[in-house]
């Protein structure tokens, strides 16, 4: 079964899941092709949304590397369509003008819809590049401009010209039509896949803060380290155990007293340390010189200030430790 250029267009548009941009340009080419050799139209534009001032502007571009500046779609009191083609936005109905005389249409001054008979149509404008004034002198005998629809609203226009004076035929207008649902399904999957491509760059780089924040959870049962002086008070290490063991099922309790592997014990207690998720430190132990009879042990302290100060490193595994001390106290360290 015969398809025109307008059908295959469509049903290539239905068909792609990913589409980039830059193969817009493309398309433009080959619509620019077909247009003129079978419509006799020789320009062709496409008109982007935009907004300038606060208010709804249009602008032609293909694609982000046109910079050819925009204009407002209406004029100073706000109703009246700043030219045809925004006529086509406001209306979001397609147009086909030309002059109610057979002349071009910037030297017109009443003009006719061939396509839905609409009146009241306003002057025939053409953009110029780079917010230049408008052209005084044009051609252009007809214009048609076709509103670009997405997601139940129109967001540009595509429009055609030819310096001849043409009339429509309803095979001319549905392949038009079919053209336009081309494109703007087209550019429904460029901006999707846009979407696509931005929310996986914030995803990878929530992926990427997840993995360097601090873990709130662990695989596998959490450490805990005790540390106390080996002259500790026996019945209170006794106690302290045997509350602790009622938790095994929930945490792993290393004891400094049991790390007994070859090698230096200092470098074991610290690597126990940084391993540990939490610590318990019972600072006291007996001596005979000390007025109350208790004094903190100097090791246990070190090892409470690594604590201390590891659960403010954000890379660190600890989280919190718990202090230990036997009344009456000495004086507590300043900085705990």
């Amino acid at each position: 079964m015969f398809k025109s250029f307008g059908q295959e267009l469509r049903h290539f548009a239905r068909s792609v899941d990913v589409f980039q941009e830059e193969k817009l340009r493309e398309i433009q080419q080959m619509l620019k092709s077909y247009l003129s050799e079978k419509f006799y139209m020789y320009k062709l534009e496409f008109l982007r949304e935009t907004t300038i001032d606060g208010e709804p502007g249009l602008a032609p571009q293909w694609d982000k590397t046109d910079k050819y500046g925009s204009y407002k779609v209406y004029q100073e009191d706000q109703t009246t369509p700043n030219g045809q083609n925004a006529l086509c936005y406001a209306t979001g109905r397609p147009l086909w003008i030309v002059a109610a005389e057979d002349i071009p249409l910037s030297d017109a001054e009443d003009y006719l819809d061939l396509w839905f008979g609409l009146e009241n149509i306003p002057t025939f404008r053409r953009f110029s590049l780079n917010n230049r004034d408008w052209a005084e002198r044009d051609e252009t005998r007809t214009l048609v401009a076709l509103p670009i629809w997405n997601y139940g609203r129109v967001f540009a226009v595509l429009y055609c010209e030819s310096p001849q004076r043409l009339e429509p035929s309803s095979l001319a207008k549905e392949e038009l039509m079919t053209l336009a649902e081309s494109v703007s399904i087209l550019y429904a999957v460029v901006n999707q896949n846009k979407s696509l491509r931005s929310n996986t760059s914030l995803a990878l780089q929530e992926l990427r803060e997840s993995l360097s924040q601090k873990a709130d959870f662990q695989l596998f049962k959490p450490q805990l380290f005790v540390a106390y002086s080996t002259r500790a008070d026996s019945e209170v290490i006794g106690v302290l155990k045997k509350t602790l063991d009622k938790f095994s099922n929930y945490i792993d309790i290393v004891y400094w007293s049991d790390i007994s592997h070859s090698g230096e014990i200092n470098q074991q207690i610290l690597s126990a340390i940084q391993t540990s998720k939490y610590g318990i430190c019972f600072f006291s132990e007996p001596v005979a010189k000390a007025a109350d009879g208790r004094k903190d042990n100097a090791n246990v302290l070190f090892e409470a200030g690594m604590f201390h100060a590891l659960m403010n490193d954000a890379s660190a595994v600890p989280a919190a430790w718990i202090p230990v001390r036997e009344k009456p106290p000495p004086p507590i360290p300043f900085d705990f």
